[in-house]
């Protein structure tokens, strides 16, 4: 009994084990179940997404298809012989919606590489959406339908007729060309090097039809403004003279009262000179008018011998005309103009003599500042006589005149001749300022002339030459404590005021 108990329990408890392993499988059998059944659903669903892209891809292509057959039969050749046929691959760039649908084109595309409802997929841009995949094929199907292709192609093969017979008729006209007269040896040189037609020969053409049509129109302004300025001055050229004449006039008769002008025995000039009449004024008209023909008729040889005149050198020519014009004039408005100098200092007989005898370097200088002198006083007064009676003495202290001379009395050192020559400058006091820069170390300045005198020297001298020192309230202070040192050049001024009565 004991022994058989013993092996009954043994029984019992492998029997159990058994049990239990197999409710373990059985467990584990139906997680599997499971597991199976699940991923049948999945692939089921990705079945039926992927049967629907390609019900759509099909749906897409027999449409594409139906485009490509309206395409003539040697497309695969032009294809074929494109650097880039995948870059090519656009939407035509006339289609109002070419942007929407190259980016269609696009994301059709990348979706054909990817899988189509694989929810379980971690990288979710290996997924599609099958709705939008729907609607991106609509928008590609509808396209396809407006594109017409067939009436394009017929389109382009009467284009390609029609430019065929225009190069055939470009290099008829080139051939002719080659040989023109109405080209410069130049332009037919470079229509020589024109082979063919192809880009660079037309660029180069285009080129060449930019620069002649340029010069055309160059030519036009310059033929338009030369009309219109021979126009201009034939109708206001005898009014304009007839101006200047009595303007001459006026300052012909103020010029002499300003040379004349001298105090007691002092020096002036005699200025005579009398104005042309009418006929002179009518041959003087004659005479400007045909400078303006014989210009512009060189001007027009010149551009049939060069083919063209540069802006520059047009520009050039018209302001010579310009200065050859007012030359003509001022010059032909005067005749039997003399000018005689009475001055003391240099003619000690005190009569008239002219500017052509002999004098010295000093002299001449002298008779120069002093001619000078009575032109700055003729302009001042000049201007006046623009002005109402009652403004002209308020005008007359207001006007001023300055001029700079550089080495002024650096040939002339006479007193006696700077006074002469220089005496006007009395009749401009505050109207005209005259400015020298005298080099001459032995020169004394005259106050009456130069009440305003500046020597630059040395502080204090240095090294044995003459200084100056700097004075305040009568009393000779350091230079230090004014900021200078001694040695250092500087200005000193020595200003003489009239007494006030």
């Amino acid at each position: 009994m004991p022994i058989s108990t013993c092996a009954t329990r043994r029984g019992s408890q492998k029997l159990e084990r058994e049990i239990a392993r197999i409710k373990r499988e059985l467990g584990e059998t139906r997680e599997s179940r499971k597991r199976k059944a699940h991923e049948q659903q999945a692939v089921e669903a990705r079945l039926d997404a992927n049967q629907q892209a390609m019900t759509l891809t099909d749906q897409l292509g027999i449409a594409w298809l139906a485009v490509v057959r309206e395409l003539p039969t040697d497309w695969p050749r032009r294809v074929a012989a494109l650097d880039d046929p995948a870059g090519a691959s656009r939407w035509p760039v006339d289609h109002p919606q070419a942007d929407m649908l190259d980016g269609a084109l696009i994301d059709w595309r990348r979706w054909a590489d990817c899988d189509v409802g694989d929810s379980d997929v971690d990288n979710s841009d290996e997924s599609i959406d099958l709705a939008a995949l729907e609607g991106c094929q609509q928008t590609l199907v509808d396209a396809l339908g407006s594109l017409n292709l067939g009436e394009r192609a017929r389109n382009r093969e009467r284009q390609a007729r029609d430019v065929e017979q225009r190069v055939q008729a470009l290099d008829v006209a080139l051939i002719e060309a080659r040989d023109s007269r109405l080209f410069n040896e130049t332009e037919r040189a470079r229509l020589a090097t024109l082979e063919g037609v192809n880009p660079a020969a037309l660029q180069d053409l285009q080129a060449l039809y930019a620069q002649l049509n340029g010069q055309l129109d160059d030519h036009r302004e310059r033929v338009a403004r030369l009309h219109a300025s021979r126009e201009h001055i034939e109708g206001t050229l005898v009014e304009r003279l007839g101006s200047i004449i009595t303007d001459a006039a006026g300052n012909l008769d103020i010029l002499r009262r300003v040379a004349r002008r001298s105090g007691e025995g002092g020096a002036y000039f005699e200025v005579k000179a009398s104005l042309i009449g009418d006929e002179a004024v009518r041959e003087l008209i004659q005479q400007l008018l045909a400078d303006i023909d014989e210009h512009q008729a060189a001007m027009r040889r010149r551009q049939q011998q060069e083919g063209g005149v540069a802006a520059n050198d047009q520009r050039r020519r018209d302001e010579e005309l310009g200065r050859q014009i007012r030359r003509r004039i001022y010059r032909g408005l005067f005749r039997d103009v003399s000018i005689r100098i009475k001055h003391e200092a240099i003619r000690p007989h005190g009569r008239l003599f002219s500017l052509n005898e002999d004098m010295s370097e000093g002299q001449r200088e002298a008779v120069s500042l002093m001619w000078l002198v009575k032109l700055s006083e003729f302009a001042i007064e000049r201007e006046l006589r623009e002005l109402p009676g009652h403004h002209k003495r308020r005008a007359r202290a207001g006007r001023e005149s300055v001029i700079l001379l550089d080495g002024l009395f650096s040939k002339l050192s006479h007193r006696r001749l700077i006074q002469d020559s220089l005496e006007s400058l009395r009749n401009t006091r505050g109207r005209f300022q005259m400015i020298g820069l005298i080099h001459n170390p032995n020169y004394e300045n005259d106050a009456t002339i130069f009440p305003t005198y500046l020597v630059g020297s040395v502080i204090g001298g240095a090294q044995g030459q003459g200084g100056h020192v700097i004075v305040r309230d009568g009393r000779v202070v350091d230079p230090q404590s004014q900021a200078r040192s001694v040695g250092e050049a500087s200005l000193f001024g020595i200003h003489v005021m009239e007494p006030t009565s």
